[in-house]
């Protein structure tokens, strides 16, 4: 499972109440925070597999320095959004709520 890949399907209800606070995210935290919102309301989550769909690292799709750049740069925009703890607890609860 992708944590911060930027793939999700759900319903508008689930966070049409943090559009303010969506709007308000850094680059690469909007993932983390709709797995918050959605690890928040008990849902559960289906991963469900895409035929030659990948989420390679930024490093193979950008080069070496320009991805571990861009890398650096979402983890920066993850843990604005996060705390290291909260991230790990989200990444528990979604393995959890796996259908």
């Amino acid at each position: 499972m992708d944590y911060v890949s930027g793939e999700r399907v759900l319903h508008r209800e689930m966070i049409a109440g943090s559009l303010e606070e969506i709007e308000a995210l850094p680059g690469f935290g909007l993932e983390v925070c709709m797995n918050k919102l959605v690890t928040k309301l008990g849902s559960r989550i289906k991963v469900v597999p895409w035929d030659d769909v990948r989420s390679p690292y930024k490093c193979i799709k950008y080069g070496f320095w320009i991805g571990a750049t861009a890398e650096i740069r979402m983890l920066i925009n993850i843990t604005q959004t996060i705390t290291l703890s909260e991230s790990a607890s989200q990444i528990n609860t979604m393995l959890r709520a796996r259908v």
